[in-house]
């Protein structure tokens, strides 16, 4: 392991992830404000930088702390990136073309590892746009007031934008999803969204209510459509099924350092979707390692000490962004954390980073309310050695108007838990659910069946676990936080 530059070995755990937060935040406030600086060019590959630079400072150093500030901030963008391309060049649930639904009729089991910690409540429809060429039209059915949602979000993990039960009714309804900068006529029934990127991931979530209901909500999801505004009124045509390089203008260079590609993937990214106004001066500071380059600068022929840095940055960059995610948790005796930060970051990109990695396309806290448990109520790691027990009084379940369910995810994989039983989640629709004499309800966490006690039982892994609470359209209680969720207790004995 590499030590800091002070010489000092890296302290662990949350103080070493303070410790280089606060130098992040630091960083944001200086690196803005670049030195001039300029680029030689050879066979048309950016392959030094020279000009003016801090003489106290080495030039490695200087690259590492630009480019540790630049992992924190591209790498929401970069998971997005790969996200598309596997969803729109690979087969798989929920994948499809450019422009079309990949709708997944059924619910979310542990074979389902493309996107970290789903839920076991809702039918997923997911759908890459690309705008920029033409506006995509979203149809909804009257889905007859069931719950559901078609979360937007930009090339950066931001919601700018929702359809559903929350924003615009459960009504039948057509939504044109317009690229930036787009200027032309549509349909005056149409209610138009724009876009602040040309890219856009849509996440569709319908509400299941217990497996009976399947059927009826897979027949509905099936009603969700999207036309390229140059197709409608003539749906019947072949779809096109264009692909990403038919959109994309800059494409990953294959002659860039294997240990580069992170800055490689992220340069592209910026350039495909041009990061949004008010952040000059830190896209001026990015320059400097060549992130706004349109030709890639990560060749063979980079100077070394650029090299070494940006390589240093790539590795405590992602040490920082886990930890940030790891430490998404409440102080002993509060087990729980409830961000409600979620969806729409701004410049905080730290909470954008950590969401990607560990939650990528969570809800506006409006529309969902994730809470998540790593410790117990002793302070200790959840796992599946011990035994857990929530315990809900009688008038304090989770407040929504809405729904709400309790999931367990592996610590290593952020998947679902693999158990005989196929339960994957607990909550306000699960059948059988029994509540005690005073109304409260116990819900009972470990690997092992609880004997007499299978119907409020939520099945954990034999190692490290978290556990989500969702609370989907959460009443005021929950986003002023005064609602307070009864901690996981240790059983004994």
């Amino acid at each position: 392991m590499r030590k800091v530059d002070s010489g000092e070995p890296r302290p662990s755990g949350l103080a070493w992830a303070t410790r280089i937060a606060c130098m992040l935040l630091v960083l944001m406030m200086v690196l803005p404000y670049p030195m001039a600086a300029t680029v030689t060019a050879t066979n048309g590959d950016m392959t030094t930088f020279t000009g003016p630079v801090d003489p106290a400072r080495s030039l490695e150093n200087q690259s590492y702390e630009i480019g540790l500030q630049a992992y924190v901030y591209g790498i929401a963008p970069v998971i997005m990136q790969r996200t598309e391309e596997v969803f729109t060049t690979t087969p798989g649930p929920g994948h499809a073309p450019v422009n079309q639904f990949g709708h997944i009729p059924r619910l979310a089991t542990p074979e389902d590892t493309d996107v970290v910690t789903p839920n076991a409540d809702t039918l997923y429809s997911t759908a890459w746009l690309e705008l920029g060429k033409e506006p995509v039209i979203l149809h909804v059915p009257d889905t007859g007031d069931r719950y559901y949602v078609m979360q937007l979000l930009d090339a950066y993990t931001n919601n700018f934008a929702s359809v559903g039960r929350r924003t615009t009714g459960t009504g039948e309804g057509s939504f044109a999803i317009v690229g930036p900068g787009w200027n032309g006529s549509l349909p005056g029934n149409m209610t138009v969204i724009e876009s602040p990127t040309n890219t856009v991931w849509i996440i569709g979530r319908i509400l299941v209510n217990g497996y009976d209901d399947l059927p009826n909500a897979a027949a509905l999801q099936s009603q969700f459509t999207l036309t390229p505004l140059s197709r409608l009124g003539n749906q019947t045509a072949p779809a096109q099924n264009l692909t990403l390089a038919d959109y994309k203008q800059y494409k990953p260079s294959p002659n860039v350092q294997e240990r580069l590609k992170f800055f490689e993937e992220l340069r592209v990214a910026m350039l495909n979707n041009p990061p949004p106004a008010g952040e000059e001066k830190l896209m001026a500071s990015f320059s400097r390692i060549g992130l706004m380059q349109p030709q890639s600068p990560y060749g063979t022929g980079l100077n070394k000490e650029i090299g070494d840095g940006l390589a240093r940055a790539i590795v405590d960059g992602e040490r920082i962004v886990q930890e940030a995610w790891a430490n998404q948790r409440g102080g002993e005796g509060t087990t729980w954390l409830m961000n409600t930060k979620t969806g729409s970051y701004g410049s905080d990109y730290l909470t954008r980073a950590a969401i990607a990695v560990g939650g990528l396309g969570a809800n506006v806290p409006e529309e969902a309310v994730y809470a998540i448990a790593m410790t117990s109520n002793e302070g200790a790691p959840l796992n599946g050695a011990d035994r857990y027990v929530i315990r809900f009084g009688s008038g304090n379940l989770p407040p929504v108007d809405a729904f709400w369910s309790l999931t367990a995810y592996n610590s290593t994989t952020y998947m679902l838990v693999p158990n005989p039983y196929y339960r994957y989640s607990i909550g306000d629709r699960t059948p059988g659910l029994k509540y005690n004499p005073d109304g409260s309800l116990e819900i009972y966490i470990q690997h092992d069946v609880p004997e007499g006690k299978e119907s409020n039982w939520l099945p954990t892994p034999e190692g490290d676990f978290y556990l989500i609470l969702r609370m989907y359209q959460p009443r005021p209680q929950v986003l002023d936080g005064t609602y307070q969720i009864p901690p996981v207790r240790r059983q004994t004995g």
